[in-house]
């Protein structure tokens, strides 16, 4: 039943991803334990809908209980059961984000130009925070406009523009 409920799992988000390779979900084991009661009742105890009894099914004897006696309460030593369930956690792989796990930006294939960083996973917006010396969307640009280079680290220089572009920089 676990299996098929992954395989479900897997299947819807496939279907709903273009590209499989930005998620990274990870399977998570979510674990809890029954209220505590005498040793003797708790193999009775269930888990909730959805969890099972972990593989021994025996009850830990670390907890106490409070009962009435005679108008007193007594507190005894008890047992709980321990409960899991695996659960499929939505991830984004390294630079995706957003719940869809969209693409950082990129600029010739190098995510934020190697410049920056995205601000990415499943509570990311995609926004390159660019290193000192960078802008645009994907920290292509020198933020100095009188700087040109792959690290922005040449001086004024002096661009031979190909028709029809113009400007300082042949960007017009």
């Amino acid at each position: 039943m676990l299996l098929l409920l992954l395989l479900l799992l897997c299947l819807q988000t496939s279907l709903q991803q273009q590209d499989s390779a930005a998620r990274c979900d990870e399977l998570q084991t979510l674990t809890l334990q029954t209220s505590c009661t005498s040793c003797a009742a708790s193999a009775a105890v269930t888990c909730p809908p959805g969890f099972t009894k972990t593989s021994t099914g025996m009850g830990t004897a670390n907890c106490s209980y409070v009962v009435q006696v005679g108008g007193r309460e007594v507190e005894l030593a008890g047992c709980h059961q321990s409960c899991v369930k695996s659960v499929l956690q939505p991830r984004c792989c390294p630079q995706h984000w957003g719940p869809l796990c969209l693409s950082c930006p990129s600029w010739s294939g190098k995510t934020c130009n190697f410049h920056g960083s995205c601000l990415d996973g499943d509570l990311g917006n995609g926004t390159c925070i660019c290193d000192d010396g960078f802008s645009g969307f994907a920290c292509q640009e020198c933020k100095n406009l009188n700087t040109f280079g792959e690290n922005c680290d040449k001086g004024d220089g002096q661009c031979l523009c190909q028709p029809p572009y113009t400007g300082r920089r042949c960007d017009q």
